[in-house]
């Protein structure tokens, strides 16, 4: 499993618990409304906090489940259309993805939140792309 996909099943298993769009930037869940690079990021990064947010009512045993979540194929196709909005938009996906590297480690997560933690980690190594 690719490290992508490993940080997307993480995220998509909470995907349908997750409210959609945080506070700032444009919602995640209606990539054709976001208009501009820092968008994306915007989007990426409230789908980081929204995920770690709904973690904290996982357990990691939650992630173990053999029965792949429903809203795998779901999230991984609203990952890809964040990723081909910033195609369209004519986005350096370098660019972007460095962008939510570095905006990630400023998320917040409760040192208890286990799964969110390890999302959060993921999304801030330096090998991991949320978009592709």
């Amino acid at each position: 499993m690719s490290k992508r996909s490993t940080v997307l099943v993480f995220l998509l298993a909470v995907a349908a618990a997750a409210c959609g769009g945080g506070e700032g930037g444009a919602a995640y869940d209606d990539p054709g409304s976001i208009e501009t690079c820092d968008a994306v990021v915007d989007a990426a990064i409230d789908l980081v906090e929204d995920f770690v947010a709904a973690a904290e009512e996982l357990q990691i045993a939650d992630l173990a489940a053999t029965e792949e979540p429903a809203a795998v194929a779901e999230s991984e196709a609203a990952a890809d259309a964040l990723t081909a909005r910033a195609v369209e938009l004519g986005c350096s996906l370098d660019e972007v993805n460095a962008e939510i590297t570095e905006r990630a480690a400023d998320v917040e997560v409760d040192p208890d939140n286990l799964v969110g933690l390890f999302f959060r980690n993921a999304v801030t190594s330096p090998e991991t792309d949320l978009l592709e």
